[in-house]
């Protein structure tokens, strides 16, 4: 099994819109978001008790053992409570309506993190999209080590152009399935979950095998992380640490990882470029700095396709143009000249979000601006193959409210 079925728990008799919350990296640097949302879950069951949002992880490590401890406890009691009813050996069928009308289309379901690596160049089925920060794994390990629940944001993209595995699973859309139906807190949009079971899984599951004989004919992984890496990384992380110490790990509920699965064909995914803000910087020295390598790489490369970005600083604007076989390459470039130049100088980088708001950080002049190139979804499976993944922040998908909230959850 590389994609299959679960025992998902889900819970019952409780406020849902208040047990759901958003995916814990988002509105890092926000806490008004976080505030709000603790006012509204209030004394109810939620994963808000679930997680630490990044916003509020303590500075302090005896702090953070602390919120730990916390949070395995409420699991413990959610359990203990039985609010949580189990949902053996089945999918969910998922439609996820954001705040403008999209509406995404995904399947639950566990993935072997055997078929599953994080590193760059490793031959599994399943791949990391982005670089992976290695620094960003610990703590999320010391959460998930030893909790009695997993809570999944992690969404994966299948390489599906013809739909034909959410196509089936779409049968499963009726009211006897329902399993959920409600509107996501903070005005984030709506939720709507259909069990799948029985001869539609069996089917489903004819679908998968047809699927990956496809991508095994175009050598290409059969499906790539497209949010929560980070969070999949821990929970492999942990399955490596349990067959450490027990032989039998890789037959237990440890060995898998719940997940919703994603055809990036799907309208609602949206690719946004992430923008480079570089701040304390020599304009004058950075430009030449850049015009040197884009010349060399442009020799190197002649012939590929021309990609387009631009710099701007306080007093111009100027656009350059990269050779490359795909944009996912050219954001890789653009990183390593930025990397290169960043090795002997005390300049500053930081990862924008919206044009705007990059517009609005070139304040002096020793502000660059570097309006980044847009990933190409079409050619998402051809580059993570052919460049082994794309660079740390490459691009962002939908906006912060349209994020996977908590919602499934799985004992392991």
């Amino acid at each position: 099994m590389i994609f299959g079925e679960a025992d998902i728990l889900l819970p019952s008799g409780i406020d849902m819109k208040r047990w759901s919350v958003i995916a814990c990296d988002q509105y890092t640097s926000e806490p008004s978001y976080w505030d709000e949302v603790r006012k509204f879950v209030g004394e109810s069951p939620s994963t808000l008790n679930l997680i630490i949002p990044e916003a509020e992880i303590p500075k302090s490590d005896t702090d953070f053992e602390n919120k730990i401890n916390d949070i395995h406890k409420n699991m413990d009691e959610y359990l203990a409570k039985g609010i949580l009813d189990e949902i053996k050996n089945s999918y969910v069928y998922t439609i996820r309506t954001t705040k403008d009308g999209q509406k995404r289309i995904g399947l639950i379901g566990c993935i072997d993190l055997e078929e599953y690596d994080y590193q760059k160049g490793a031959n599994k089925k399943i791949k990391a999209s982005e670089e992976t920060v290695i620094e960003r794994i610990p703590p999320r390990v010391r959460v998930r080590d030893g909790a009695k629940l997993e809570i999944p944001h992690v969404i994966l993209y299948m390489n599906d152009a013809k739909n034909m595995i959410l196509d089936a699973a779409g049968k499963s859309k009726t009211a006897e399935n329902l399993l959920y139906d409600f509107d996501l807190m903070m005005n984030a949009g709506h939720i709507e979950g259909y069990k799948i079971s029985g001869e539609l899984s069996s089917e489903i599951d004819l679908k998968f095998k047809e699927y990956y004989k496809m991508m095994d004919e175009k050598n290409m992984p059969y499906f790539a992380v497209g949010d929560g890496n980070h969070s999949l990384a821990a929970a492999k992380r942990c399955y490596e640490m349990a067959k450490e110490i027990d032989n039998d790990a890789d037959k237990k509920s440890i060995r898998y990882a719940l997940v919703e699965l994603v055809n990036i064909y799907d309208k609602s995914q949206v690719f946004h470029p992430i923008h480079r803000f570089m701040g304390n910087v020599d304009a004058g020295d950075f430009i030449f700095f850049l015009e040197d390598k884009i010349k060399s790489i442009n020799e190197k490369n002649d012939g590929q396709s021309d990609f387009e970005f631009t710099l701007k600083t306080k007093e111009k604007e100027q656009k350059y143009f990269l050779k490359a076989k795909s944009s996912g390459m050219a954001i890789i470039y653009i990183q390593q000249i930025i990397d290169e130049y960043l090795k002997e100088r005390k300049a500053v980088v930081d990862y924008i979000h919206g044009e705007d708001s990059l517009k609005d950080l070139i304040k002096t002049e020793n502000d660059i601006g570097i309006f980044m190139p847009l990933v190409n979804k079409e050619s998402f499976f051809d580059d993570i193959v052919n460049m082994g993944g794309y660079c740390r922040k490459a691009f962002s998908i939908g906006e912060a409210d349209d994020k996977r909230f908590y919602l499934e959850t799985r004992q392991i």
